[in-house]
């Protein structure tokens, strides 16, 4: 496995980028498919609480009349309900769901396939019964229909003295549910590979262009160094092919350099001038740290050179007037300096 330090910068940076795009687009389909189920499930309860709505409504208009029992079998008005395939798949076409309908607990019409014969004859679910056969409560979300999951609605059916007789059902399974999820997630995963192709594309040619200017800014840098340590301290950075963003970097190694310059250039000048035996003023402009200590060593040394000469002058001019009794006073003099007074005395 390739360690991370040893790639370059530039494909550091690409696979940061795109580890932290993946992780996150992983986390996105992980959390899609989580609120996705939800709202669909809850989409679909509330679409079967319409549907039974509409079908309630359907089977008034064309089977007008109560709902009754008549020799154990269900009727609507005149129509027998009971083993009426045609009505189920009727409405089932209509809303797509699985219809059933209840003579009490058992299905008497159903287009609910069991080893591929309708479901006739078997049970609702125990907590359906209880809620929507003994309670006559409407009963939304999942229930086993025959020994399979659904998203259900179940309503009650009554008969002209408002007696439970039956339950009216419609919903759709949990199976074809979790397809219906599944390809909406699978079509949300390609779309989005399709952006995660273009952004590691892009990612790949900033990434490179990122680690182009860090090479070009690295080797301007050493090249800086390198002229200041071969002491051209007059040397200049150029901006050729830098980025906008990165020219503030190198301004500041050029100030460096001339935070340097200056302050030679003038003590180079001044030592000269004393080699040459022109004596100059001493430095007035301000320094910092270390430059400073220098700047007042050689005003010092200016000091010095001024007070032998001043001392050497007098000597000089007393003994033109034959007053060979004066002498240069050393006594603030150290070293060489106050050699070079004895010698004159």
């Amino acid at each position: 496995m390739v360690r991370l330090k040893n790639i370059s910068i530039g494909n550091r940076i690409i696979v940061v980028y795109i580890s932290l795009f993946l992780i996150a687009f992983i986390a996105l389909i992980l959390l899609s498919k989580f609120f996705m189920k939800t709202a669909v499930e809850s989409s679909v309860v509330e679409k079967a609480k319409s549907d039974l709505k509409t079908m309630n409504e359907i089977l008034d208009v064309k089977y007008p009349g109560y709902w009754s029992v008549n020799k154990s079998d269900l009727f609507k008005g005149e129509m027998k309900i009971s083993e009426n395939d045609e009505i189920v798949d009727f409405l089932g076409s209509l809303t797509e769901n699985t219809i059933t309908f209840f003579l009490d607990d058992s299905r008497v019409a159903t287009n609910v396939i069991i080893d591929g014969k309708r479901a006739v004859g078997t049970k609702a679910s125990e907590e359906v019964i209880e809620k929507t056969l003994r309670k006559g409560e409407m009963f939304l979300g999942e229930a086993n229909v025959v020994g399979n999951l659904f998203q259900t609605a179940y309503i009650p059916i009554k008969d002209k003295n408002n007696k439970i007789i039956g339950m009216f059902y419609t919903g759709i399974s949990k199976t074809k549910l979790e397809k219906i999820i599944d390809d909406s997630l699978y079509n949300m995963i390609m779309i989005a590979i399709f952006f995660v192709v273009i952004v590691i594309f892009v990612s790949y040619f900033f990434g490179k262009k990122i680690s182009k200017t860090i090479k070009l800014l690295l080797f301007k840098t050493e090249e800086n160094i390198t002229q200041i340590v071969n002491g051209n301290l007059s040397y200049k950075t150029d901006f050729d092919g830098i980025e906008d963003e990165f020219v503030p970097l190198l301004n500041g190694i050029n100030d460096l350099s001339n935070a340097f310059n200056k302050p030679i250039n003038v003590i180079l000048l001044y030592l000269s001038d004393i080699s040459k035996g022109v004596l100059p003023e001493k430095i007035k402009d301000e320094y910092k740290g270390d430059f400073n200590e220098i700047k007042n060593s050689i005003n010092s040394v200016i000091d010095v050179i001024n007070g032998i000469q001043s001392k050497i002058l007098r000597v000089c001019e007393d003994a033109k007037k034959e007053n060979f009794s004066s002498r240069a006073d050393f006594g603030m003099m150290q070293g060489e300096w106050k050699n070079m007074l004895i010698g004159v005395n």
